[in-house]
């Protein structure tokens, strides 16, 4: 594979990317969400969306795909990337000093038809994540 074929395939996954992280905010501004903040970057990853409702912190991972070569959305997070996300949320937390808020981590799941429409939107609340450390 050449390097022009991995810089457009990396560019096409992350336009890919974009719209579901669109999709997703529009879903959650639509259930009542107020997004505070998305793609928060630091040393340990990225955060993709910061939202709340009724005085609780949402932290949403949004995985999205075209088809299901590589398997379903949700598939792509293992243990290596919710160790990760953990630290970007800790992270977060201490920066923005957010003690006082009840907290859960989300997952939104998103297939897009090959015009890049929405197929599927599934949401996977309060994942625990304490159970692999």
């Amino acid at each position: 594979m050449s390097v022009s074929t991995v810089t457009r395939s990396n560019s096409a996954l992350k336009i890919i990317g974009q719209i579901g992280e669109e999709l997703a905010a529009n879903y959650l501004q639509e259930q009542g969400f107020f997004i505070k903040d998305r793609n928060v970057y630091n040393r340990w990853g990225e955060i993709d969306i910061v939202a709340e409702r009724k005085n609780k912190i949402h932290f949403v991972e949004v995985k999205t795909r075209i088809h299901t070569r590589q398997g379903m959305p949700y598939e792509a997070i293992r243990i290596p990337k919710l160790t990760h996300l953990m630290r970007s949320i800790q992270h977060y937390i201490l920066l923005k000093q957010l003690y006082r808020y009840k907290m859960q981590l989300d997952v939104i799941s998103i297939m897009l038809n090959a015009d890049k429409s929405l197929l599927n939107l599934k949401v996977y609340e309060n994942i625990h994540v304490d159970r692999f450390y």
